[in-house]
């Protein structure tokens, strides 16, 4: 056992052996009973148990709302105090149950309350205490949210500033291009649509509409079959209504999975094309996608899943399923999504 949790046991100790030396020293000093100090301690047994049983179990039954079932085991710790403490009174006094007198069963019916009220007062200390910590951890923890947001406002604002240069390069790149040399003003087009979508239009709840997010996948799409002719078709399968678009969701989770296609598949068998499902029922989004793996995959630092999942958990916590499953050189993913 560590020093630590033996800290409150000490205390405890502590505390009771003051308590009982100062109610003895008053019962000797005002000359109340005439019995020896050894007498006195086999009192204190029923004291500790209905202390400790009312303070440490049957009041937070109380505080979890069993406030009926509390109710009567008050009662009958009260009852069970009551008894003993008679029979340990008789036992010291040498007294049968038939002598004990009314002044008696007044004065242990007190001891039984007053017992009682100390045990209340120290729940009630305790768990004030316990609020206290948790207020203040609560405001800890709030605190350093709003560090972190600040933080990753200034890393977020910091991170548009050479993407936006390069976005403003490419708009006065795709003036000069789109008359004298179309193909190519074309794949500008679409990359300075990727660029400004991945840079601005996100609202302040930090998502866009499932809509906008399904426009960018057909761009990004578009902009990898129109630089590599090679590439067969990928099936792109939408069944998701007009209000359905209307639906908020994170940039970028679709479109990153989407992009990964294309950065690690083989898409150039007409056998076996890549394919993606998107749909959107009762609020619950869903993408399904497969690819044939490349021969030779390009390397990846595993930095785009690491942004979906942890999107994911941001956003939608257990709201949402990642599953990614590799068979027979077949790459699949299957994400699910309660909007």
């Amino acid at each position: 056992m560590k020093v630590k949790s033996l800290k409150p046991i000490a205390l405890h100790l502590l505390i009771i052996s003051l308590f009982v030396c100062y109610e003895i020293s008053v019962v000797l000093f005002m000359r109340l009973s005439v019995i020896g100090v050894q007498y006195f301690l086999p009192y204190y047994v029923p004291d500790l148990l209905l202390f400790y049983v009312n303070a440490l179990l049957i009041m937070h039954l109380w505080r979890r709302g069993n406030k009926s079932v509390a109710i009567l085991l008050i009662l009958l710790e009260l009852l069970c105090h009551f008894g003993i403490y008679l029979a340990v009174d008789n036992m010291v006094n040498h007294r049968l149950l038939i002598e004990t007198k009314t002044n008696d069963y007044i004065r242990i019916s007190y001891r039984s309350i007053y017992v009682f009220g100390i045990s209340l007062t120290y729940w009630l200390v305790m768990r004030n205490k316990k609020q206290a910590q948790e207020i203040y951890d609560l405001r800890l923890q709030a605190l350093e949210l709003q560090n972190r947001q600040v933080v990753l406002e200034n890393a977020y604002l910091r991170s548009k500033a050479n993407p936006h240069l390069t976005f403003n390069v490419l708009d006065v790149l795709y003036g000069n291009l789109e008359k004298k040399m179309p193909d190519e003003a074309t794949v500008v087009k679409l990359l300075t649509d990727t660029m400004d979508y991945a840079i601005a239009g996100i609202g302040d709840d930090g998502k866009v509409t499932l809509g906008e997010e399904i426009e960018h996948v057909k761009k990004i799409i578009a902009l990898y079959q129109f630089l590599n002719l090679n590439l067969y078709p990928v099936q792109f399968t939408i069944e998701v209504s007009d209000d359905d678009k209307q639906l908020r969701v994170p940039p970028l989770i679709l479109a990153t999975l989407v992009d990964n296609i294309f950065m690690h598949g083989y898409l150039t068998d007409k056998e076996c094309p890549a394919t993606i499902i998107l749909a959107c029922n009762n609020n619950k989004l869903s993408l399904h996608q497969s690819n044939a793996i490349a021969k030779r995959e390009r390397g990846s630092h595993g930095l785009g899943l690491a942004f979906v999942r942890n999107c994911l958990a941001f956003y939608y916590a257990d709201r949402s399923e990642l599953a990614i499953t590799v068979e027979n050189n077949i790459y699949a993913v299957n994400l699910s999504i309660d909007l």
